[in-house]
């Protein structure tokens, strides 16, 4: 008799474990259509950094070509004075420019996950930033001797 009750009770006891260990459970799991939606969200956002992102590119080689357009009014202003290595150095500005607005153009926002544009965008900005520096030392390297400082 002892023995029965003791099975009885030892029963009872695993049949009460396994169901509180049940509700436990359900109560962790997440809703699948939940997930989803906070995926698509955060997909969203990062599509909508990468285009913000993009039209700032743009913004700054807009930029870059009125900063061009103003050293070669420049260059015009001062006549004869102007080298033949000078009207190259500009031009090559101006196809660095171009080639870097062909490069964004180029760039598919919507076919792409935020590893492949840090990459992108890390490269760009280095570019870019090369391209303002040659663009603001300019005249500075000439008056310097004729020497740029350009790595």
């Amino acid at each position: 008799m002892k023995h029965s009750i003791l099975v009885i009770a030892l029963n009872a006891l695993l049949v009460g474990l396994f169901f509180t260990s049940c509700d436990n459970r359900r109560e962790n799991v997440s809703d699948p259509q939940e997930d989803v939606t906070d995926t698509r969200g955060d997909i969203n956002q990062t599509v909508q950094n990468i285009e913000t992102e993009v039209q700032e590119f743009r913004s700054d080689i807009q930029g870059n070509e009125e900063r061009i357009a103003d050293l070669r009014a420049e260059m015009e202003q001062q006549g004869e004075n102007v080298s033949e290595e000078q009207r190259q150095k500009l031009s090559d500005l101006e196809e660095k420019n171009e080639e870097l607005k062909t490069k964004l153009n180029n760039f598919d926002t919507n076919n792409t996950n935020e590893n492949d544009w840090q990459g992108f965008r890390e490269e760009f900005t280095q570019e870019m930033n090369q391209l303002d520096d040659e663009i603001t030392n300019f005249f500075a390297a000439d008056e310097n001797g004729g020497t740029s400082s350009n790595n």
